[in-house]
């Protein structure tokens, strides 16, 4: 009987051994689970640090670029006003200008045709002031009746 204990004893342990062996082993494999978890987890929590950090640098650039361009639409809109201004003032001097020289134009072309307005003025025919100037008929009609 003494045997038949000994051999159940001893049955036991062989058997509870690999149990007890096989728990150990599940906890340490789970403790080494755990522990890498906490280190990914740590990982994982100093990278999105670093992408929170990254993502405040890109919102700071976002921001300075918006300001940027309203600077440049502020400058933008303040170079067309101006150049409406000038387009304005450049339009009033053409026409001011414009209406001057026709003035011009006809001065200058009494000024040519001077001898030709002189005689016309003096009474001379309009065959004699051709044939004095060596000009065509027609030529000293039409200074006539431009300078009308």
């Amino acid at each position: 009987m003494e045997r038949n204990n000994i051999l159940l004893l001893v049955g036991g342990i062989v058997l509870v051994v690999p149990l007890i062996i096989s728990f150990i082993l599940k906890n340490k494999r789970n403790h080494n689970k755990l522990e890498f978890y906490k280190k990914e987890e740590k990982y994982s929590s100093e990278i999105n640090k670093g992408f929170k950090v990254e993502n405040e640098i890109i919102v700071e650039r976002i921001k300075r670029l918006e300001q940027e361009v309203l600077i440049l639409k502020q400058e933008n809109n303040r170079i067309i006003e101006e150049h409406r201004k000038n387009s304005n003032l450049i339009n009033q001097n053409n026409l001011k200008n414009n209406s001057f020289k026709p003035v011009l134009n006809y001065n200058l072309f009494k000024e040519k045709n001077s001898t030709i307005i002189d005689l016309h003025e003096k009474g001379i025919s309009k065959e004699e002031i051709a044939k004095v100037l060596n000009k065509s008929i027609r030529e000293i009609d039409m200074v006539i009746k431009l300078v009308k």
